[in-house]
């Protein structure tokens, strides 16, 4: 993998176009392309906080709308988190729900695999602790 990586994919009247930007050391050969995998961290907050504008603007959500509303029928919310959670919470990391960067999940994690530990996180893992019910 290069050491430093970058794909940019822009979507505008329902077409996707791609730009990639590396910088490889002289002997490099592996590629970054549209399908590179790129472990995401607290960039993703950022467009979740636009999206959810988006949709309050749209007026398909309340800005105090609790994310009770959202969740699947077939999830459980934990009866401690009932009418706890604003979606605004969500994109203001004020929730109070568990961080995967938590010394304890994490190391966890990396007891699984050290080169790779978030490959491990599946729905089945973050729904138990996230005290959700399956």
């Amino acid at each position: 993998m290069p050491d430093l990586g970058l794909v940019i994919g822009v979507y505008k009247n329902s077409i996707t176009k791609y730009n990639s930007y590396v910088y490889q050391k002289k002997n490099e050969t592996n590629r970054i392309d549209s399908t590179t995998v790129f472990e995401i961290g607290s960039a993703t907050k950022t467009f979740t906080a636009l999206l959810l504008a988006l949709e309050i603007q749209r007026q398909n959500m309340q800005q105090f709308d609790f994310i009770d509303n959202y969740i699947p029928k077939e999830i459980i919310l934990n009866r401690q988190l009932k009418n706890k959670i604003l979606i605004t919470d969500l994109a203001s990391n004020q929730s109070g729900l568990p961080n995967l960067s938590n010394d304890s999940y994490f190391s966890e994690l990396m007891k699984k695999d050290p080169s790779n530990p978030f490959r491990f996180v599946d729905t089945k893992y973050l729904f138990s602790i996230y005290r959700f019910v399956i």
